[in-house]
């Protein structure tokens, strides 16, 4: 790059388990190394991408950290090489994993992280429920081998907090997360002939939604 002053590529691909997500890892740091001195970019830059394993990464029949989505980063330089800033854009994330799975198989890790590695307080804050009381998690794994939730969560905060989301940031994040597990709790039924729907929550009391469900 620094000796044709043209963009270059890496295109990395391959089968689930072929290495894909390391060989990127490498590349990053590789890259962070080359460019000199390392710098809040750089590591905001690596901060990013763990990140992003966590919320689109999980454990499945062939590999214990295999992505469920794309990604593309752009990595911008300066003349002289140094890393400026980078721009990732994510796609193709599996969202059925959320809501089904083979066996053996977890969902992302970021739920797991949460579930596991949250305090009590946090847990009451969040209204989180013990890990068998989720139908989104019903027959996934609890624990993965070489995987420890625990510490795994206290890491993606201090990577939160790096990349620039406060405590109140990363709460935001987290409530959406419980409420996702939670939405897979309620049971919805027709009601009326408005195409209405009524959920039934966990004490059998019935709510009715205004939004309507149109006919096939």
């Amino acid at each position: 790059m620094m000796k044709s002053s043209c963009d270059q590529s890496v295109v990395i691909s391959g089968e689930s388990g072929a290495g894909k997500t390391e060989s990127a890892n490498y590349i990053m740091n590789c890259l962070s190394t080359m460019s000199g001195n390392v710098t809040a970019i750089n590591e905001q830059i690596i901060a990013s991408g763990e990140l992003l394993e966590a919320f689109g990464n999980a454990k499945t029949i062939r590999n214990r950290n295999s992505s469920r989505f794309g990604k593309f980063i752009f990595i911008k330089f300066s003349k002289g090489g140094k890393i400026r800033g980078a721009n990732i854009t994510s796609y193709l994330l599996e969202k059925s994993r959320i809501i089904s799975r083979a066996p053996i198989e977890r969902t992302y890790h970021v739920f797991m992280y949460l579930l596991e590695g949250s305090t009590p307080e946090e847990k009451a804050l969040l209204k989180l429920l013990p890990f068998d009381q989720y139908t989104y998690l019903a027959g996934t794994e609890r624990t993965a081998p070489g995987i420890d939730d625990v510490a795994s969560f206290k890491k993606i905060k201090k990577l939160m907090l790096l990349i620039g989301l406060n405590d109140e940031d990363q709460e935001s994040y987290f409530r959406i997360l419980s409420a996702i597990l939670l939405m897979g709790n309620v049971a919805f039924h027709e009601a009326g002939d408005n195409h209405e729907v009524v959920a039934k929550n966990m004490d059998g009391e019935q709510h009715l939604i205004t939004c309507p469900i149109f006919p096939n």
